[in-house]
């Protein structure tokens, strides 16, 4: 009778047990929140030291890793120092944090210059000097290997413009310094040997610029076709670096063999209709880009021919009585980080803005001097320059090189099949840091491959992006040149972690601020009591509680039967 108790309550906790592994309740508990203190670079030991002691002897963490330990018993983090980087700020997620900033270092707080550059174009660095009382009256040097190439005044602001001209292909190593100031960086710049275009030239009468032009595009190994008329019955032909050909006739045949063909207009209002067609069509399927030379065909919008919507739709607008004017070509895409060229002889007109055409030069006064426009697979160019030998014979070559290279590489379409790679990231970049690499082509590409300072390859895998072009992210490991190998690579120099200081520095306090440390997140620290997430029964103790008093209740059982049994046979 003493057993029927301890069966009961062997019964009770057996039902118990099972209850709770299947219902797993959990509970919450109140739990004092804390501060913890993380440390950025921009700030040392001490300073971390001495925050942490405002607030009551919070723990101090020296990386990302150890505040995110620490997350689930955070009232916020303060972080002090220049903050993190973009992506760092993400995996914070949603801690309150609370953000003391250090001062920017003395040095280049942002730098920003191409990792490739065709021979012949000017490296261009922008950048901004910071942290120096009287850096309006600092002067920026670029030291190159053959000594300094350039150097500028910082303005008020401490920004600054330096450019270069590489004079031979390879990769090469810049120095950027502060005169007299102990500061410097390097750079460095992949130079690669310019496109080799194919042009044919079409002119209503022989021009010194064309000549000009010819001896510079053969310096290049360009290919070259100039078909000059001299007289009603005589037309002057001569061919660079290619076998002669038939040019009286404008064919399919002859215009395939050519990257860009530059026109006058009053050569282009001469063709036969049939030529004009055939033409058109080379521009809209296959992609060949056309350069109209201005003359009163191209001015005077009443002298019409049959496809003149097509080869000649700018606004063409006079400027003036004069029958040409001096101007200084500035590009559009460089804004106002480049000075503009030294005067040359211009058509005395502009063009308008209109829709579809982009300016690419302006005259500096609003002006635009040359256009691009789309014309389905190719594109149609007009530029109202018409001195640029004047360059060459005043011994301004690099820029006569530079106005030339541009136009040509807006005029020319590459084909649908080429790969050009491009690093899309500008520098300087750093050990660590992503670095985006881009390739335009139709081709499908799903990867790239990088080649580092020691030759091993790593793979990069690419996705395509809404402006069609094949994008990956690479992560450089090590300092040294690396290379998108293959074909159309591109290469660009990352430095170790140490050096661009104040570019980093720069880059995290903007992330710090984009994140809101200091407003939103901030805010949300506002008791020191902290709620922990719910936490669950832990169910081993309820199962040895079920198999326990389950196995008890399975042996009295046992123990039991034997005995009723005996009974029953002696009753009988």
């Amino acid at each position: 009778m003493r057993t029927q108790p301890l069966r009961i309550a062997a019964a009770g906790a057996a039902l118990v047990a099972l209850a709770v592994i299947g219902i797993r309740p959990s509970w919450r508990v109140g739990a004092t929140a804390r501060d913890a203190v993380l440390v950025t670079p921009g700030a040392d030991a001490g300073i971390a030291e001495h925050v942490a002691d405002s607030l009551g002897g919070t723990p101090v963490v020296a990386n990302l890793a150890g505040a995110l330990a620490l997350r689930h018993g955070l009232r916020q983090l303060v972080v002090v120092g220049w903050g993190l980087d973009a992506d760092d700020w993400v995996r914070l997620e949603s801690i309150p944090v609370a953000f003391r900033p250090a001062p920017e270092p003395a040095g280049f707080s942002q730098a920003s210059w191409p990792a490739q550059i065709p021979l012949g174009d000017r490296l261009t660095v922008d950048g901004r000097l910071s942290g120096r009382r009287g850096s309006g009256d600092a002067r920026i040097e670029l030291v190159g290997p053959t000594g300094i190439v350039d150097s500028a005044a910082v303005d008020s602001a401490g920004v600054f413009h330096l450019e270069a001209q590489p004079r031979a292909l390879g990769r090469f190593l810049y120095t950027m310094r502060v005169r007299g100031a102990g500061i410097a960086e390097t750079l460095g710049v992949d130079v690669v040997a310019p496109p080799v275009w194919q042009v044919l030239v079409l002119e209503s009468a022989p021009r010194p610029e064309t000549t000009v032009l010819r001896d510079w595009l053969a310096r290049r190994r360009g290919v070259v076709a100039v078909r000059s008329r001299v007289s009603r019955d005589r037309v002057h032909r001569e061919f660079v670096n290619r076998t002669s050909t038939p040019l009286d006739v404008v064919t399919a045949a002859l215009l395939s063999q050519f990257d860009i063909v530059i026109i006058d207009g009053r050569t282009l209002a001469g063709l036969a209709a049939q030529e004009r067609t055939l033409l058109r069509r080379a521009v809209e399927v296959d992609g060949l880009g056309v350069l109209v030379v201005p003359d009163t065909v191209v001015t005077d919008g009443s002298l019409r021919f049959s496809d003149r919507d097509f080869f000649v739709d700018f606004a063409v607008q006079r400027r003036g009585d004069l029958e040409e004017r001096l101007v200084r070509p500035a590009w559009r895409d460089r804004g106002q980080r480049e000075a503009p060229a030294p005067a040359v002889v211009a058509e005395p007109y502009a063009l308008g803005d209109r829709f579809g055409t982009e300016t690419l030069i302006g005259d500096g006064i609003g002006h635009a001097l040359a256009q691009v426009a789309p014309r389905g697979a190719g594109r149609i160019a007009l530029s109202l320059i018409t001195g640029t030998a004047r360059w060459r014979r005043s011994g301004l070559a690099d820029t006569y090189a530079t106005y030339w290279s541009r136009l040509l590489a807006a005029t020319a379409q590459p084909g649908h099949d080429a790969l050009r790679w491009s690093i899309a990231t500008p520098g300087p970049w750093i050990v660590g840091r992503p670095v985006a690499i881009e390739a335009a082509t139709d081709r499908q590409l799903s990867m790239a491959l990088v080649s580092g300072p020691t030759g091993e390859l790593d793979t990069v895998f690419l996705a395509r992006d809404a402006s069609g072009r094949w994008r990956g992210i690479y992560w450089p490991r090590a300092a040294g040149w690396y290379g998108i190998a293959g074909d159309g690579g591109a290469g660009f120099y990352a430095q170790s972690g140490d050096s661009w200081v104040g570019v980093r520095a720069a880059t995290r306090l903007a992330a710090s601020l984009r994140a809101d440390v200091t407003g939103e997140r901030a805010a949300r620290a506002t008791t020191t009591a902290l709620i922990v997430p719910a936490r669950p029964v832990p169910l081993g103790w309820a199962f040895a509680v079920f198999l326990g008093a389950a196995g008890y209740l399975w042996s009295e059982r046992r123990r039991l039967r034997p005995a009723t049994g005996s009974r029953a046979d002696s009753a009988t």
